[in-house]
């Protein structure tokens, strides 16, 4: 299972097995530091249809202000999912007594995170209609 990202992010991940955690894998986000997902977050992380983000980039054309600026779809999901499942379980814990947020209420909602953007088609969908009709073949550089 490999989630690598290209050298620009640090999107690595180790098994925690050696630490008696051997349900949960943790990726080292640029954002978010150490974020740990299950097994079956990682075995959902693993498909093609969430592996296609990371050829998408988040912030548009930002990378042409800000070249740090390499934020792809794929980290962008990772992130949601990491902050999707941090409120849920805020939330569980507030709400102890009532029981009303199971371990599976959290796991759905993290799986939501994951996948809110599986259904973007290019880098930046608000760019793209903008500089469609642009054509740089009769622009003068000085």
């Amino acid at each position: 299972m490999s989630t690598q990202g290209p050298p620009t992010q640090d999107l690595s991940t180790r098994s925690d097995n050696d630490k008696g955690s051997p349900q949960l894998v943790t990726i080292n986000d640029c954002v978010h530091g150490h974020i740990q997902l299950s097994r079956e977050l990682m075995r959902i992380v693993d498909t093609p249809q969430i592996q296609r983000l990371r050829d998408l980039k988040q912030l548009g054309l930002a990378s042409y202000v800000y070249p740090g600026a390499t934020h792809t779809r794929f980290a962008h999901s990772i992130g949601v999912c990491h902050l999707a499942g941090t409120f849920m379980r805020q939330l569980q814990k507030c709400h102890e007594k009532e029981k009303l947020i199971s371990d599976r209420d959290i796991f759905c909602v993290q799986v939501a995170g994951l996948c809110h953007d599986l259904a973007k088609q290019s880098e930046d969908d608000s760019t793209e209609v903008q500089t469609s009709g642009l054509s740089m073949s009769n622009t003068l550089w000085y």
